[in-house]
């Protein structure tokens, strides 16, 4: 669900979030480059200079935002959430930008989100959440506009995500508008929106709020992440060398053997550092969700979930940043402490075989198990065969799709699904083939895929039933990322005709969301690209200055005049 009724901040729900946000001091966005500026607010009254351009813009904040769903459901338009603070670079753009907006189309619907104000209040934790799920707390401006449906008893609600947008630029989305209003209407007559609810203006907060500790374990993780790795496998191939000299060399080199043990210790440590703190975050999440066992509450629930598919993301980085960390005996017994089966931790250690070599190469471009052999599981009701084989599947895709740098596409079915079976006989055949170079496709039952999901850590929803398709980036850790808009259903894949079922929008509607995966991953890939070149520029300037620094003292000294004494 995206923001709803009740809901004190917007939350994550069909795919509102753009996991490939990360942009650096420059980025890319739907094609244009942005070079992000600081902001000018008038000199010595920069805070009332803020507040009043937010206010020439809109008062929906994070405490009254329900009033833009209502205002929105009475118009028929969508609502623009806007993230930016004092001091978030191209803020004051934005809102400019915004002003002249709204002034345009006066019946736009504007929540800004000041991260600021909520940055420290744990009320907010959700909404801090969800805007990190956005946009990596990164440091620049940012909006997102959704649709608005009705929810329960007609309470206008957050519906599809139509556009997310960087920087202050907003032609695309003054643009981007129309579909916001065109899915909005689609329920006109079906929203209960109070009478002349005005635009609230937003309620100070306490000064005493209690600020949040940063999280110990995520701040390790940065710590670990700094380590130069090169220099510690280079010191450490020199300290077994050392030892192994020692050891030959009688009584002189076992004097020599607890230093350099202890040494040896220690490097290794450094090395395993970076898996080392994942596995302990992942650790605290599990235990977190296992600490909410029984309770049944929504929120409950969905945290549980939250925390251990973020273990398992943890766990798949920590094995991706040191192979073979979890290969001992006692590695493996805390990952069965947490819940993994023996047949996951053994993928943790291998490669997937891919392409022809795998079984469950169903065709070209297109991974699955074999009909005849699913039929038989089917009907002798053997569940744990049928996961088995469709983990094989799935990790073969998977590993080919992140070996390919290409989306990795996923069909849903289900036993005795006539459009399942439809899709399959008239379109996956071809249209994976079609797809070959550009995403690689794993056709699986959906309730076997579930657990193999989870541990790549994404949770599959059917609320409108078999079958549906996913579109995925395979980051090089192997977890999925769920692209935007990348989930097709009902409709958008069989249409029902007078001669049968119809999977003719398969073959075109999946097509079109990879073509949209495509341009995500061009798009993350170039902000990566950018932000490696502005860190590398950073440093060589941070070089460069201590160098300058060093010449500077360096001539100071030359110029003393070692002969001139101030003493007797």
């Amino acid at each position: 669900m995206v923001p709803g009724p009740g809901d004190r901040y917007p939350q994550p729900g069909r795919d509102p979030n753009n996991p490939y946000v990360n942009p650096g001091f420059e980025i890319v966005d739907s094609g244009r480059t942005i070079t992000p500026k600081d902001n000018q607010w008038q000199k010595g009254n920069e805070k009332a200079d803020f507040d009043a351009a937010v206010k020439r813009v809109t008062n929906w904040d994070a405490d009254n935002f329900q009033g833009a769903y209502d205002a929105a459901a009475k118009n028929g338009t969508g609502v623009t959430f806007v993230v930016g603070s004092i001091n978030k670079k191209d803020t004051q753009d934005t809102l400019k930008n915004l002003e002249a907006l709204k002034a345009k189309n006066p019946n736009m619907q504007i929540v800004f989100l000041d991260t600021d104000k909520i940055k420290d209040d744990p009320k907010y934790a959700g909404l801090r959440d969800w805007v990190q799920k956005n946009t990596n707390n990164d440091d620049l401006s940012f909006m997102a506009q959704y649709s608005v449906k009705p929810g329960e008893g007609g309470k206008p609600m957050g519906d599809q995500l139509i556009s997310t947008h960087w920087g202050s630029d907003t032609t695309s989305l003054d643009e981007q508008q129309k579909y916001g209003k065109m899915y909005t209407e689609k329920f006109k007559g079906q929203f209960k929106i109070p009478e002349g609810q005005p635009e609230v203006k937003p309620q100070p907060q306490p000064s005493d709020t209690p600020a949040v500790p940063k999280n110990p374990q995520q701040a390790a993780i940065a710590e670990a992440d700094k380590i130069n790795q090169q220099a510690v496998s280079s010191d450490l191939e020199k300290v077994n060398a050392a030892i192994a000299e020692a050891q030959k060399a009688g009584e002189a080199g076992a004097k020599q053997l607890p230093e350099l043990l202890a040494q040896q210790k220690k490097l290794q440590a450094m090395r395993e550092a970076p898996a080392r703190t994942r596995k302990e975050y992942a650790q605290k999440l599990y235990a977190d969700a296992v600490a909410l066992n029984g309770k049944g509450d929504p929120e409950s629930l969905k945290q549980q979930e939250a925390s251990v598919l973020e273990a398992h993301r943890q766990i798949n980085d920590a094995n991706a940043k040191v192979p073979g960390y979890f290969a001992s005996d006692a590695a493996k017994q805390e990952l069965k402490a947490m819940g993994y089966s023996d047949q996951a931790i053994a993928n943790l250690g291998k490669a997937p075989v891919t392409g022809e070599k795998s079984k469950y190469w169903l065709s070209e471009n297109q991974y699955g198990v074999p009909e005849a052999d699913k039929k038989k599981m089917y009907e002798s009701g053997d569940s744990a065969a049928l996961e088995a084989a469709t983990r094989d599947a799935l990790e073969a895709a998977i590993a080919d799709a992140k070996a390919k740098g290409v989306p990795l596409v996923v069909k849903y079915g289900l036993q005795s699904c006539t459009p399942c079976i439809a899709m399959d006989n008239q379109a996956m055949g071809p249209t994976s083939k079609e797809l070959a170079g550009k995403a690689v496709v794993a056709n699986v039952d959906g309730p076997a895929a579930e657990r193999i999901l989870r541990e790549h850590g994404h949770q599959i929803k059917a609320p409108n039933g078999f079958p549906f398709v996913e579109g995925f980036d395979v980051s090089d850790s192997g977890n999925l990322n769920l692209g935007q808009n990348a989930r097709l259903e009902g409709q958008q894949l069989t249409n029902r005709t007078s001669e049968g079922l119809d999977a003719s929008p398969t073959r075109t509607n999946i097509p079109k969301m990879v073509e949209g995966l495509q341009a995500e991953r061009a798009a993350r890939i170039e902000r990566e690209k950018q932000a490696s070149a502005d860190a590398a520029k950073k440093a060589q300037e941070a070089q460069q200055r201590v160098e300058a620094e060093m010449m500077q003292k360096l001539n100071e000294l030359i110029g003393t005049n070692p002969y001139q004494f101030t003493g007797q």
